[in-house]
């Protein structure tokens, strides 16, 4: 069966589209957390309505990554495996519980967090629970990055479970170090996926549900 939302070949290139859109999508993130917003919308529109006509899986206004046909293989595939495999040679994946990351992993991520935001005040997106890392909750999962060589973290995502029939995960958090290398994001975008795929799950939302609304005409 196809990912949630599609059917037939498209789902697995579509995946692909996904990745590199989440990763424009962080560097949108960012800059309206420093208010710089209006700066960017036209950006965020173009996403949304390549997002569309590249036949994204989508449920309402939420894309959706089909995790069990997600691959890096092909040509099609080319330059997010390319970035994938950049920032493999000096770091290493890990997917976890949160609540089996290490105090100190703990306070590492959220002086990441810091770092990310910079000295904009916390203001949250719908998209987000609120508060930082708190290594607590048995249910969250963290994608954490880590520089092969130091063992230090320099980017995470945090995924909360979505139940139902369908059960699969939902992007809370993508933050990443400012000097991480160019690429970071796919690296944990593409990785979950593969990861969540392996353990059985065949959604990854990322939940764009609030630029979905606010560009509903960009969409159809």
């Amino acid at each position: 069966m196809a990912g949630a939302g599609d059917g037939g070949d498209a789902a697995p290139a579509a995946g692909q589209l996904l990745v590199a859109q989440a990763a424009a999508q962080a560097e949108v993130f960012q800059v309206a957390l420093r208010g710089l917003l209006q700066v960017r919308v036209g950006l965020v529109a173009r996403l949304l309505a390549q997002h569309v006509h590249e036949g994204c899986p989508a449920l309402g206004d939420e894309a959706i990554i089909p995790c069990d046909e997600f691959t890096l293989d092909g040509s099609d595939k080319k330059s997010v495996r390319a970035a994938v495999k950049r920032v493999g040679r000096d770091h290493r994946f890990r997917l976890m519980r949160e609540s089996d990351a290490s105090p100190q992993l703990v306070e590492e991520l959220n002086k990441i967090r810091e770092r990310w935001r910079g000295k904009a005040p916390e203001r949250g997106f719908t998209m987000e629970l609120g508060g930082g890392v708190r290594g607590e909750n048995p249910d969250f999962l963290l994608a954490v990055a880590f520089e092969s060589a130091s063992e230090r973290p320099v980017g995470f995502l945090r995924l909360v479970p979505c139940y139902g029939q369908e059960p699969g995960w939902s992007l809370d958090l993508m933050q990443r170090d400012p000097d991480a290398p160019n690429g970071m994001t796919e690296f944990l975008i593409a990785n979950a996926a593969l990861a969540l795929g392996e353990r059985g799950f065949r959604k990854l939302s990322m939940n764009f549900a609030a630029w979905g609304r606010l560009f509903g005409t960009a969409v159809g």
